[in-house]
């Protein structure tokens, strides 16, 4: 790691990357500008493989919901909670 990189390691958590690639609100600005630092090389980011694995199984679990959907010929939308 370059002496500059020393001490600046920001490993993202499952949340945090979804977050970010989705450009997301519930991702605080803080974390927003530590993700930064690390695209621009100012800091070292990590992506445990366990989160690429989550990643997979969030993708594989809403092409199922989609493709059950639509051979049960319903919209695709996610439902919306209606406040009682």
């Amino acid at each position: 790691m370059p002496p500059s990189l020393k001490g600046k390691i920001l490993v993202l958590d499952t949340h945090a990357f979804i977050w970010f690639l989705a450009d997301d609100p519930k991702l605080s600005d803080t974390a927003k500008a530590a993700i930064q630092e690390g695209l621009e090389q100012k800091a070292l980011l990590a992506l445990p493989s366990i989160v690429l694995a989550e990643v997979i199984d969030i993708v594989q679990k809403a092409n199922s919901f989609e493709t059950r959907c639509n051979l049960e010929g319903h919209r695709t939308e996610e439902p919306t909670s209606v406040a009682s």
